[in-house]
C-alpha cells in the first residue's frame, strides 16, 4: 500500500487499477478523468508489453463496461467520503465504419481502423443494431448506481450548438459525412458522490445574471399562482429572493456583498468550454482535453491543497491545471511516452506555487 504523501504530486507510470488498488482507502478530495472510449484508438504500440492492458479495444463492448465499472468501484473506494468524481466517458455507434480510410504508412491507426471494420457490427443482440448508439456512458452510470453510488449529475460537456431558426453555430466539433442523423457535438461527465454531503464550491464558477432573468425578478411571482397550486408554497422563495433583490438593487439594507451575490447565477450543467489551438496538443497525444474543463471541475470539488487524482492522466492536463490553482495532484498513466510528456509540462509549471 502507497504511503500518500509519498505518491503526491507524482506521475505514477502503470495500469490504473493495479496502482489503485495500492492508493489508501479514502484519501482523495476529487477524481477526474477520461477513459478511453471504446474502438476508437489505439494508444500503445504492437510491441509494447502493456498492449493487453490496455483500454478500449475490447471484443465486445459489455467487456469495456465491466473494465470501467471496476476501475470505477476503486475510485469510489480510494474517494473521500466528502469528495466528488467526476467521469468523463463518450459513446460509439455499433456501425461497421470506414471513416478515416486505410493509410499505408499508419501501422497503428490500421489496427484500430480494421477494429471498427470488423468488432463493431460482429454481435447481435436487442441492443447491438447495426447504426444503434451503444449509449454506453448510461450503462457504466447504471451499473455504477447499481453498486450503492450516487450519480449527483449529468454535465453535457457542449463542443457545438446549433443555433435555429437562425442557422447559425457557435464552438467546433470534428466534421462527419452523416446524413441520416446530426452531428454529435457532445459528450457526458457524471458527478458521482459516495455520500449526501460532499465539499462542491460554486464561488468562482458563478456567472453575470441575464437581462431577461433580471426583468423576471422584478414581477412578483407567488400571486400569479392560485392557491390550490402545489407549486406555490416552493415558489415563497422564489418571491423571498426576488425582495431581497430589488432592495439591493436600490442600495438600501443590504450590504454591497449580498448585493453582488444577487447579481451572480449558478452554472448550468451544460457547459462549453473554451479549446486550445491544436498546435498546443503535445506532441504524440491527440485526445486532450481542455485545460477549462479541468479547471472547472477542480476549482468546484477539489479544496484548496487538496489532491487531485486522475486514472487516465494522458499528456497531464489535469495535473499541470491542479499544480496551476495550488492544489496537489496524482495522475496514473499505462502510456510511458505520455507519462513523459507530463513530466515535461509539468516541469513548465511556476513552481512557486505553495502545492
Amino acid at each position: 500500500m502507497y504511503n500518500i504523501e509519498e505518491i503526491k504530486n507524482t506521475i505514477i507510470c502503470g495500469d490504473c487499477l493495479e496502482e489503485m488498488k495500492k492508493i489508501p482507502d479514502n484519501s482523495i478530495d476529487t477524481i477526474i478523468t477520461s477513459p478511453p472510449y471504446w474502438s476508437c484508438r489505439s494508444y500503445l504500440p504492437e510491441n509494447d508489453k502493456r498492449k493487453k492492458l490496455e483500454i478500449g479495444l475490447e471484443d465486445h463492448p459489455q467487456q469495456y463496461i465491466d473494465k470501467i465499472v471496476k476501475i470505477s468501484s476503486e475510485c469510489m473506494r480510494v474517494l473521500k467520503k466528502t469528495g466528488v468524481f467526476f467521469l468523463n466517458l463518450g459513446d460509439v455507434f455499433y456501425t461497421s465504419t470506414h471513416q478515416g480510410g486505410y493509410d499505408r504508412l499508419n501501422k497503428e491507426f490500421n489496427k484500430i481502423y480494421n477494429h471498427r471494420v470488423n468488432i463493431r457490427g460482429k454481435y447481435k443482440s436487442n441492443w447491438f443494431k447495426q447504426k444503434s448508439r451503444l449509449m454506453l456512458p448510461q450503462r457504466i452510470a447504471i451499473s455504477l448506481q447499481n453498486k450503492g453510488f450516487i450519480i449527483r449529475d449529468t454535465i453535457i460537456w457542449a463542443k457545438k450548438i446549433t443555433k435555429y431558426p437562425e442557422k447559425t453555430s457557435i464552438g467546433t466539433t470534428m466534421p462527419f459525412p452523416v446524413r441520416d442523423r446530426f452531428l454529435p457535438a457532445f459528450e457526458y461527465i457524471f458527478q458521482i458522490v459516495k455520500s449526501p454531503k460532499y465539499y462542491f464550491n460554486l464561488k468562482l464558477l458563478k456567472t453575470q445574471l441575464k437581462n431577461s432573468s433580471i426583468i423576471r425578478f422584478q414581477t412578483p411571482i407567488v400571486p400569479t399562482y392560485s392557491d390550490d397550486n402545489p407549486h406555490k408554497k416552493s415558489l415563497q422563495g422564489v418571491e423571498k429572493y426576488r425582495k431581497k433583490f430589488m432592495i439591493a438593487k436600490k442600495g438600501t439594507d443590504l450590504n454591497i456583498q449580498l448585493k453582488k451575490e444577487l447579481l451572480d447565477a449558478n452554472p448550468t450543467n451544460v457547459v462549453m468550454f473554451k479549446v486550445e489551438n491544436q498546435s498546443t496538443v503535445p506532441k504524440g497525444h491527440y485526445a486532450k482535453f481542455p485545460k477549462a474543463l479541468a479547471e472547472f471541475f477542480i476549482l468546484a470539488g477539489c479544496p484548496e491543497k487538496g489532491l487531485v487524482l486522475d486514472p487516465f492522466m494522458g499528456s497531464g492536463t489535469t495535473a499541470v491545471v491542479a499544480k496551476k490553482l495550488g492544489r496537489n495532484y496524482i495522475g496514473i498513466e499505462l502510456n510511458k511516452s505520455y507519462c513523459e510528456i507530463a513530466e515535461e509540462r509539468l516541469k513548465a509549471v511556476d513552481n512557486s506555487l505553495n502545492i
